[in-house]
């Protein structure tokens, strides 16, 4: 493909039968569970990812705590996730292979009489200050590894199809954005 003297590269096709695949809102979600300074006692580290071309992340805990535990060897203390991740099943799982979540539930579901025990005893701790302080704390965390791989990567859009090409580029990407992160310890 042929720069054009004017500007930018011209876009990537899109006749093919292949629809994008693509780590935006309307295509695909891009979950990283990252270990973060008060976790590790270091930088932001990412340490599990998936890319699904699902358009919600609803139920993403369920899968993604297997997957921090094969990565790390450990099954992480406590969850601190996105309000859009959170169903009943996925506080059920947690609960019980002992995993706190964190993350706000949804202000227009109303608790029923059916609700297990782990996600009555969530409920009820999602409304008590400390909890609302950790999870003030979701952004700062959570958000400053995606703002990085957005503008430093481009991950917002993939110029390749399908799952698996996804995959490989933000897999390349976390590790690069490991490296810049921990960069001071490996020295």
């Amino acid at each position: 493909m042929a720069r054009s003297p004017a500007g930018p590269w011209p876009s990537p096709r899109t006749e093919d039968a292949t629809p994008p695949a693509t780590m935006d809102r309307s295509r695909g979600r891009l979950s990283c569970p990252f270990a973060g300074p008060k976790d590790t006692g270091g930088p932001r580290t990412i340490v599990a990812l998936d890319v699904v071309n699902v358009g919600s992340d609803m139920g993403a805990i369920e899968k993604m705590i297997p997957r921090v535990e094969a990565a790390t060897g450990a099954v992480p203390k406590r969850v601190l996730a996105d309000g859009n991740h959170v169903r009943h099943a996925c506080i059920d799982y947690a609960d019980s292979v002992g995993v706190e979540v964190d993350a706000p539930p949804n202000k227009r579901a109303k608790p029923r009489p059916s609700d297990s025990e782990a996600v009555r005893a969530w409920r009820a701790r999602m409304t008590t200050d400390d909890a609302k302080r950790i999870y003030r704390g979701r952004a700062a965390l959570a958000e400053l590894p995606n703002a990085f791989l957005k503008s430093h990567f481009g991950l917002d859009r993939v110029l390749v199809r399908g799952v698996a090409k996804v995959k490989c580029v933000a897999l390349l990407a976390a590790i690069t954005f490991n490296i810049v992160q921990n960069a001071a310890y490996l020295a």
